[in-house]
């Protein structure tokens, strides 16, 4: 676990928040704890979701200082114990490692930080034998030797932390480097042994000088003559010492590099007597360093979709830590459920569930018989002929090639890109190891080992189940196996029926997603089908894992495949042995009975030979007519079974004696194959006017639907009642009003299915209305199907004043309210059920509307809800007052400052006191209706719900919106028509802003340009997203108040800020940005470099664009070098820039490098046309 405290002075600045972005990267952090972040919650959360941690912990600060933030990544489990302004306690769980983390920041004022240290002193009271790891900025020192400079500070000053830190226990971690207001990162971690170190080939060592030779030195031998004769394995063991022993004598740390070359390269800039010729050859080598890394962490992260050589390191670099964090494996359960820890008694848990999973189980012979009884043969005699023939060595360079080259190696440590590296100097030993298998000479089992990768299927995994084990297969074996996939493959199209598409060439397993499609269709339309047929969807448990060796030569000798081409599938299969990787660690030699690897090029192609006997079956009961078919036509072929890989659709007629032939095929095909139906994962769908009773048979019969239920879990269940239950009336609550039984009884079910256990009744822990209180309040946050339901008919209410406009508005207004709002509508004689359903909505809207005060001209002072509190209300008066007074009256109309005198007065002294802090706006303003409880002011169904739901736990803390002063008039800054760009005062930067919006894709991108004040060139931006226009949309529903709320939100992160229109003709450098396409079809792209598409014709860079990404590399590569110098010499870059562009442009035609004349913002651009 990686965890980082800082003392970060403010979050708001800039560079604070790159840094912390910077380290975030840079260790790939578990826990960032912050104090002093100076800021409120939403941009707290803001931060978090850009650095993709989650806040779980924030300490709001007070006035203009302070404030705690914990963010955590989602694997952890951090639950707080309590909090403070000084102090936030609680209890952390990360693969099953538990402790006690406490992060503190001592009070500014020592006279008061001795209840800080008292509270830590009463917390360990109950934690003397717990682990407890205790971290922050502290404020306060050991003694005068942890301090440097000023005044010696007496003994007695001391006393109250030496006190804390010895009742506590607590041992003082030394660090590294100065660490006063600086980012601490700590690396937590249970005791575990260190693995060992294992080859790998790097293909980026290929190119260094003597590399090449070490292998070949390692392959052919020294001074012997013959070499045909040694095994392969023992060449590529060779190799590995030859390899190792290169490596010993070179240095191949790129890092290390990259640091020694912008060493010499800083030094050589501020050498008098260093030539550009020198610098040149340095910043050569930088680059190749560059890439060497990059190459390095993109075979560690196994990203096969993204290139190298576009300075993806970090990304790389962050995959890998993030698969390595995942993929950790610190306890297991057992079978019997007991928890093991420790990398031996993990990988004995491992081995013993992988001995009993691979092993066989007996088989009659005569059900095979009966099985097989009419299974016709598949494989011709020229078929054979072809698969058996005499292998070439183009077969053997195919099979190599078509191998991803840096792929996860096996045992042997030489990936793919190995054997297509040293092609042409291994081929003939290859070739004639690979003959000697094929000519029946045998596969020596050093090939054929395999090492075990357990991916999680869930995460954090708890079982052995909960795994999906993955072969790491040698290539020097997967030659063999890739050679007989592609000579199988090319006539499976022939041996395998039209029910299965999957892997089949010249077939697309859509083929049978829309066949079900239809039959589905037919289920619910077609009158024979909805009322007689039924379809069985099934999944297979450990498919690859379970099937039998025995079954699997059966059936390709049934089919009529030649004996050699049995044995050399068997050879393959059967002489293979596993190590399991336990935290990168092979343990255990596991030599299996049964099954195929996943990992290996041949398992799906005999996974689908065996479904192949499945298949048959089904035609077989078909046939003499024991299981019939479905047709959706009455000219259209009858289908009984679809097959996707391990996924089946069956259909059959929905009766008893087609369920019980059914569930004998099942059982049948589950003794001979081994494989198991997984009734977890099954299900069963009707025709529509199948009758319930025959629905109930065909569920006993199948034994699906029902063993679901039994064996999920509470967070299974939890799930399953909000995704599914709960969802199922959303529709009919949007619109009518549920009666209260109805809701009762949903609330009813759902209860018992939470709190039972199958068919058994389990004893209700908690009122339901309990549960559904939301999960920060203690509950779990299901829904009351009765508030629900009328949040979901406030919505009706919400649209009404929204869109007064509308069809439905102007017919209800007309109807039912036609002098006065929706909100002071009521009952009417004869009035529709429908509105009395809507009215009943309006109570809960009611409840929580509240005016923003702008002038205060619209607002009834003891009437209207305007005060921010929950639930919004107005003021309680003293005494008799005018109830139709407004809140205007309130207001001095000199500065637009509240009547504190008048309030004092009127009103009660609590209620002034909330008054007061209602921040009114320097211009005088319209006041503004919304809703209380969203963030901005618009209801939503979930806001709706929590407003009530909180009444049951504690009191909403809502935002007070009209504290930030978010609602303001729109007051236009002032036009500049001038239309040349225009320098900013001196010490400042100028940032031009434009935007596009493209209505044929609804496609909406930004960019931005930042330039000094001498017009040199900074930084741009261009970014697009397909989700502006909704945001535009929601946010217009209370017109620009919350867009002027976001901007000046913004400025006030800056010191001195001005905001200003200008024309586009002064602005076509970002409008050009706006426009253009963004490179790779990135979301967000930053430029340290000048854009190209601003350096181009608007003709000319729609010519190029197509064809940007040849270059894209090279330039984004000179960021990095640019970046990594530290510094930025726009001419230098620009030059380099130019020169990039002539090496690409015979590939772009006669794209010409032209600067427009609105770009030359002075002579040092020295840009020539």
């Amino acid at each position: 676990m990686r965890t980082l405290a800082w003392n970060c002075r403010g979050l708001g600045i800039d560079s604070t928040v790159r840094r912390l972005k910077e380290i975030n990267r840079k260790y790939l952090l578990d826990i960032i704890c912050l104090s002093e972040t100076k800021q409120q919650d939403d941009y707290i959360r803001d931060i978090g979701a850009q650095l993709g941690l989650f806040p779980s912990v924030i300490v709001t600060p007070q006035g203009t200082g302070g404030g705690l933030v914990i963010f955590t990544r989602q694997h952890v489990h951090l639950s707080v114990l309590c909090q403070s302004s000084n102090l936030i306690d609680c209890n952390v769980q990360l693969n099953g490692f538990q402790f006690n983390y406490s992060f503190v920041y001592g009070h500014p004022n020592p006279s008061l930080r001795h209840y800080t240290w008292e509270k830590l002193e009463r917390l360990s009271l109950n934690r003397r034998n717990q682990p407890w790891f205790i971290r922050g900025d502290f404020n306060e020192i050991l003694g005068n030797h942890e301090k440097s400079g000023g005044r010696i500070r007496p003994e007695v000053s001391f006393q109250n932390f030496r006190q804390m830190i010895r009742v506590c226990d607590f041992t003082d971690i030394k660090t590294v480097g100065d660490s006063d207001h600086r980012p601490l990162v700590t690396f937590i971690s249970a005791e575990q042994e260190v693995p060992r170190r294992f080859f790998r080939f790097d293909s980026r060592m290929v190119s260094k000088e003597g590399f090449q030779e070490s292998v070949k030195r390692g392959w052919k031998g020294m001074g012997q003559t013959q070499l045909l004769q040694i095994p392969l394995v023992h060449r590529l063991s060779r190799c590995r010492k030859e390899i190792s022993v290169w490596k010993q004598h070179n240095r191949n740390n790129a890092a290390e590099k990259i640091e020694l070359f912008r060493r010499q390269l800083d030094q050589a800039v501020v050498s008098p007597s260093s030539t550009t010729q020198e610098q040149n050859e340095i910043k050569n080598n930088l680059q190749q360093a560059y890439l060497e890394e990059e190459i390095y962490w993109k075979q560690k992260s196994r990203v096969m979709w993204l290139r190298s050589g576009d300075r993806n390191t970090s990304y790389f670099h962050a995959v890998t830590k993030a698969k390595r964090i995942r993929n950790t494996l610190s306890t297991i359960q057992d079978d019997n459920g007991v928890v093991h820890r420790g990398q031996k008694e993990i990988s004995n848990v491992a081995t013993t569930y992988f001995h009993k999973l691979y092993r066989s189980s007996p088989t009659d012979q005569c059900l095979y018989d009966s099985i097989f009884q009419g299974f016709g043969k598949r494989v011709t005699d020229a078929m054979n002929q072809d698969l058996v023939r005499q292998v070439t060595e183009d077969e053997v360079r195919d099979a190599i090639f078509d191998m991803g080259p840096n792929r996860a190696p096996g045992p042997d440590g030489f990936s793919a890109a190995f054997y297509q590296r040293f092609w042409e100097d291994i081929k003939e030993e290859l070739m004639q190891e690979v003959s000697s298998f094929f000519d029946g000479d045998g596969l020596d089992t050093a090939h054929n080992h395999t090492n075990l990768c357990l991916i999680p299927k869930v995460y954090p995994p708890t079982g052995m189940t909960e795994f999906r084990p993955i072969a790491l297969c040698n290539v020097s074996y997967k030659v063999f196996s890739k050679i007989l996939v592609n000579r199988l493959k090319q006539h499976l199209g022939s041996i395998i029926s039209e029910n299965q598409n999957a892997f089949i060439p010249g077939r697309v397993i859509t083929d049978n997603i829309v066949i079900a499609h239809e039959v589905f269709h037919s289920l619910k339309a077609r009158k024979r089908q909805a009322t007689s047929y039924m379809a069985v969807k099934t999944d297979i448990t450990k498919a690859y894992d379970r099937l039998e060796w025995k079954f699997l030569e059966k059936t390709m000798s049934y089919m009529g495949f030649d004996s050699k081409w049995i044995r050399w599938i068997m050879t393959c299969i059967s002489t293979v042995t596993f190590s399991v990787l336990i935290n990168g660690t092979p343990e255990g030699h596991i030599i299996p009975e049964r099954g195929i690897r996943q990992g290996d090029p041949l398992s799906s192609y005999l996974f689908i030979l065996c479904a192949e006997v499945l298949s048959h079956m089904m035609n077989k009961a078909m046939d003499d007519r024991s299981l019939l078919g479905i047709k959706i036509a009455v000219q259209a072929p009858s289908v009984n079974h679809l097959l996707f890989a391990d996924d089946s659709l069956f259909f059959s007629l929905a009766n008893v004696k087609a369920a019980k032939k059914l569930k004998k095929i099942f059982t049948e095909y589950e003794s001979i194959s081994g494989q198991a139906i997984n009734l977890t994962k099954s299900s069963i769908t009707f025709g529509a006017k199948v009758w319930s009773e025959v629905k109930t048979q065909m569920r006993n019969v199948l034994v699906t639907q029902g063993w679901k239920q039994r064996h999920l879990s509470l967070g299974g269940k939890e799930i399953m009642l909000k995704a599914v239950a709960q969802a199922m009336p959303i529709y009919s609550m949007g619109v009518f009003r549920l009666p209260k039984e109805i809701c009762d009884a949903i609330s009813n079910i759902l209860a018992q299915f939470w709190w039972g256990n199958g068919d058994k009744k389990g004893l209700h822990w908690y009122a339901w209305k309990r549960v559904c209180i939301p999960k920060r309040e203690g509950g779990l946050g299901f829904k009351d199907i009765e508030l629900f339901n009328q949040a979901l008919l406030g919505k009706q209410i919400w649209r009404i004043l929204q869109h007064p406009s509308c069809l439905m508005a102007r017919i209800l207004k007309a109807r039912y309210f036609p002098d006065c709002c929706i909100l002071e509508a009521g009952p009417k004689k004869k009035a529709s059920h429908g509105w009395k359903l809507i009215l009943y909505g309006k109570e809960l809207i009611k409840v929580g509307m509240r005016y923003v005060v702008g002038d205060g001209s619209l607002i009834i002072t003891w009437i209207d809800p305007w005060l921010p509190v929950h639930p919004p209300r107005p003021p309680r008066a003293i005494g008799d007052v005018d109830l139709s007074s407004k809140v205007s009256q309130l207001i001095l109309t000199a500065g637009n400052n509240w009547d504190e005198a008048k309030l004092r007065d009127l009103i009660v002294d609590e209620d002034v006191n909330i008054i007061m802090k209602i921040k009114l706006s320097s211009v005088a303003e319209q006041d503004l209706l919304g809703w209380h409880y969203n963030e901005n002011g618009i209801y939503s169904v979930k806001s709706g719900i929590l407003q009530y739901a909180n009444d049951d736990a504690k009191e909403w803390q809502s935002v007070d919106r009209s504290q930030t002063g978010n609602y303001q008039q729109i007051r236009p800054a002032e036009r500049q028509y001038n239309n040349s760009w225009r320098r900013p005062p001196s010490g400042r930067v100028n940032c031009n802003v434009d935007g596009s919006f493209v209505n044929n894709n609804l496609e909406a991108k930004v960019g931005f340009i930042i330039r000094g004040e001498h017009g040199h060139y900074r930084e741009a931006v261009q970014a697009v997203g397909k989700k502006v226009q909704t945001a535009f949309e929601r946010k217009l529903h209370f017109g620009a108040y919350n867009w002027i709320r976001e901007i000046r939100w913004w400025m006030r992160k800056f010191d001195d800020i001005t905001i200003t229109w200008v024309p586009r003709k002064a602005n076509q450098v970002a409008d050009t940005l706006a426009k253009a396409p963004i490179p790779n079809n990135s979301l967000f792209i930053f430029y340290f470099y000048v854009p190209r598409v601003i350096t181009l014709s608007e003709n000319e860079w729609n010519e190029a664009s197509s064809k940007a990404n040849v270059i894209a590399a090279q330039i984004e590569l000179l960021d990095e070098i640019i970046k990594a110098d530290g510094k930025f010499d726009f001419m230098a870059e620009l030059e380099k820039l130019k020169l990039e562009h002539m090496e690409a442009e015979g590939m772009l035609g006669d794209v010409k490098v032209i600067v427009p004349d609105w770009f030359k913002l002075e002579e040092k651009w020295m840009l020539d046309e």
